[in-house]
């Protein structure tokens, strides 16, 4: 498996955790819970998008 596709996968992984913890939060009634899952999801979130990064720079590493 290429490392791209590993990023790939990483990152369909990471997109589906987001899912899941906004539906989580979406039927939790305890504010902080709430909270606590929303500041999962930013993180998720920001990891997903240096993956996205990541993967540009292997695209362009691999064209070279």
């Amino acid at each position: 498996m290429t490392a791209i596709s590993q990023a790939t996968q990483c990152l369909s992984s990471l997109r589906n955790i987001e899912a899941s913890l906004s539906a989580i939060a979406r039927l939790s009634k305890n504010e902080e819970s709430i909270k606590t899952l929303y500041s999962a999801i930013l993180a998720v979130n920001k990891t997903a998008e240096n993956v996205e990064k990541r993967m540009e720079q292997l695209k362009q590493e691999t064209c070279h």
